[in-house]
């Protein structure tokens, strides 16, 4: 499970999804223009994106794709689904007020991986949003 509440961790957003979706259920769609896919945007807009695309799934969407990680389509590992619903603020120690905003994501390194992606690193071409398939 991905890390709750405690004296480093804070929860500053969490968009409330109506229902978890299967990996199948699911396609990943970049944000990056054309012309920004040799580099990275900030998280800021990143959310703008997210915002505009409605794409908006959560950590707990992270973590039931997790619980079914056997389902996740393999052209997916190349790639950083990244769930923009949930924002986290990360305390550097305990005690402390210093720290940085975080998104949970999902990376391929031989088996999934659940963790947080730092905000001031910014996103670049291997990040993507997850979007409901469209049924044909």
């Amino acid at each position: 499970m991905l890390k709750n509440d405690n004296d480093y961790w804070k929860l500053i957003k969490n968009i409330n999804n109506q229902r978890l979706f299967l990996p199948n259920e699911l396609e990943l769609v970049s944000f990056l223009k054309k012309e920004e896919e040799t580099y990275r945007i900030s998280g800021e807009e990143m959310f703008k994106r997210a915002e505009e695309m409605q794409v908006n799934f959560n950590q707990l969407q992270a973590e039931y794709l997790f619980e079914w990680q056997e389902k996740i389509p393999e052209e997916w590992r190349q790639n950083f689904p990244i769930f923009p619903g949930t924002i986290r603020f990360r305390y550097l120690r305990r005690g402390s007020s210093d720290g940085e905003y975080v998104v949970p994501y999902l990376y391929w390194n031989n088996g999934w991986h659940r963790y947080f992606w730092y905000l001031k690193y910014g996103f670049g071409h291997r990040d993507r949003f997850l979007r409901p398939r469209e049924i044909v």
